[in-house]
């Protein structure tokens, strides 16, 4: 019975975890300009030694400037 209990626990977290990624991701598309902002006014104030440093540290690596 405990090893069903945690099946289905566990089943019901990845869920939510999906379901968290996913709105993330839509709540990105519809704010990509805002993101493309930020990168902007963050690489102006700071200098990195490779062209896309920040965007790979930060997640961003979807943006190519």
């Amino acid at each position: 019975m405990l090893e069903y209990l945690f099946a289905w626990t566990g089943l019901f977290l990845g869920l939510c975890a999906s379901g968290l990624i996913l709105l993330s991701f839509f709540l990105y598309l519809a704010n990509k300009e805002n993101y493309k902002n930020l990168v902007f006014l963050f690489n102006k104030k700071h200098l990195f030694p490779a062209p896309n440093s920040f965007n790979h540290m930060m997640g961003f690596g979807v943006f190519v400037q």
